[in-house]
């Protein structure tokens, strides 16, 4: 057997009141496969759990069986990507980390106040991703 890692992205920012509720919940349920909950590399939220498998196939159906069908997620699940957890590992769990910026800098790319960007994470409107205190955004959310 061997152990694999699957990540379900939802179309949905993972920022706002949702977060917490949603982080609990899929803690709950998914208790028995190390879960994790985190904003994806465009602000998108996703589902992270541990499965043994002895195939690639046999984890991606099993991550599809878990994660996909008959579950009720704040919004429509829209990717989801299955691999060792030697490789996961390697690749520090997510795929290379984006450009970031920060809120005067999108503020000042975007040609609006610091107050107006906050005001779009919050919505949603603007993927985010809080690091320590200070919220980050990917330049690419900019364009």
């Amino acid at each position: 057997m061997t152990n694999y890692n699957a990540i379900l992205t939802i179309d949905k920012p993972y920022v706002g009141a949702w977060v917490e509720p949603f982080t609990d919940r899929v803690h709950e349920q998914f208790r028995r496969y190390s879960p994790a909950t985190a904003g994806g590399r465009d602000g998108r939220a996703q589902v992270i759990i541990t499965l043994p498998a002895t195939t690639l196939e046999q984890a991606t159906q099993t991550a599809t069986a878990l994660l996909v069908e008959g579950e009720d997620w704040p919004a429509e699940p829209c990717g989801l990507e299955v691999l060792t957890t030697e490789l996961y590992d390697r690749l520090g769990g997510f795929t290379l980390m984006p450009d970031l910026v920060s809120i005067s800098e999108a503020a000042e790319q975007l040609g609006i106040s610091r107050q107006a960007v906050l005001q779009r994470i919050e919505s949603g409107r603007l993927p985010a991703s809080k690091v320590g205190s200070a919220w980050v955004i990917a330049s690419a959310n900019l364009a």
